[in-house]
């Protein structure tokens, strides 16, 4: 799952992109998982169903992160010298866009709305397309070391 998003900063100077995956020690997306997987309100989870959602998210981070960092390198460094945008990282996010998926899941900040000139490259749609070249050349490297990795891993 990819969600791609514009930024947007107090200080208009702030300009990248940053890829973000669940932070899975947040204790409002296990019980909201809970919550979802099971059908019943919030307050009725139990200890055990809290657990098993709590488990379920654990199992699916790695390949989280895994897929952030692909992806990030090759929006960073697959873009022509003079387009490449600072590179922000791969960091760990509380969004709830994220916490829906029972899927490897990222979300990338594809630039700054407030910085004029990544504003501009956002309008341009030749960027645009570069841009989105790299996003599926990253997802296309995460399948393809998906089996070596599922070997090295069991996961």
């Amino acid at each position: 799952f990819v969600s791609v998003h514009a930024n947007a900063a107090r200080r208009r100077s702030v300009h990248g992109i940053e890829t973000y995956y669940l932070n899975e020690n947040h204790e409002r997306h296990s019980l909201n998982l809970a919550e979802r997987e099971n059908g019943i309100p919030r307050h009725q989870v139990n200890v055990l169903q809290h657990t098993l959602a709590r488990l379920q998210m654990e199992e699916i981070m790695p390949h989280s992160q895994r897929l952030a960092r692909i992806v990030q390198e090759r929006m960073v460094n697959g873009l022509p010298r003079g387009r490449r945008p600072e590179d922000l990282g791969v960091k760990k996010g509380p969004f709830y866009v994220l916490f829906l998926s029972n899927m490897p899941a990222i979300l990338i900040e594809a630039g700054f709305l407030t910085n004029r000139d990544e504003a501009s490259r956002l309008r341009d749609p030749d960027y645009l397309g570069l841009l989105s070249e790299q996003i599926a050349e990253g997802l296309d490297r995460y399948r393809e070391a998906g089996a070596t990795y599922a070997e090295r891993t069991g996961r």
